[in-house]
């Protein structure tokens, strides 16, 4: 959407002046009248831009833009004698399309400054959120990966009551030390000297 009144402050905010005739083409003439100005004549009575010089007998101070959306529409027909439709002939005694100068203000310059802090700000809030968020993506995958979660074990019941539960590993264990176990009583048992009760000894013979 085509937006007169912005585009007329842009353009004066780039070339800081221009021409009525220049302004006039930054729009389009749908009415072909004064109706077709109110966005122009909006920004002289709001003070984003002014003129070097006024036309006299206008009542460029009025703060009704249907009067100054008219004048500067007759200024607009250019050099020499016009009339027009329920108004008296009259005549531009300069073309004012060319004659006729528009520059902007402080307040024009203070409000594409804040357009741009509004941008900026917004670029900055978008940048930071798509960072938390990768960075929060990351997080949950590297912690995902290197922690695992612990399982319910098998041998809690439904009512988390622990049940006799042994894992294979615990099994291998187990049988492995008590084969060590036997091992070493072996050994033991077969290095040992026999031992037999005294009562029981039977006396050596006497040498002869």
């Amino acid at each position: 959407m085509k937006l007169p009144g912005y585009a007329i402050l842009k353009q004066v905010t780039k070339k800081r002046v221009i021409t009525l005739g220049e302004a006039r083409n930054l729009f389009t003439t749908d009415f072909k009248d004064k109706r077709d100005f109110f966005a122009l004549a909006s920004l002289y009575t709001g003070g984003y831009v002014d003129s070097s010089w006024l036309k006299e007998r206008c009542s460029w101070d009025t703060n009704k833009n249907s009067l100054l959306a008219e004048e500067l529409y007759l200024m607009s027909l250019g050099l020499g004698k016009h009339n027009i439709d329920g108004m008296p002939e009259f005549t531009n005694e300069q073309d004012y399309n060319l004659e006729f100068k528009i520059y902007c203000t402080a307040k024009c310059d203070l409000f594409f400054h804040e357009q741009r802090s509004r941008r900026i700000d917004r670029i900055v809030m978008l940048s930071i959120g798509i960072l938390v968020a990768l960075v929060t993506a990351a997080a949950t995958a590297y912690f995902t990966k290197t922690m695992s979660v612990t399982p319910t074990p098998a041998g809690l019941n439904s009512a988390g009551k622990l049940e006799g539960f042994v894992s294979p590993r615990n099994i291998e264990l187990v049988e492995k030390a008590k084969t060590d176990f036997v091992e070493k009583t072996a050994k033991v048992h077969n290095n040992a000297e026999p031992s037999v009760p005294s009562d029981r000894r039977e006396k050596a013979p006497a040498s002869q």
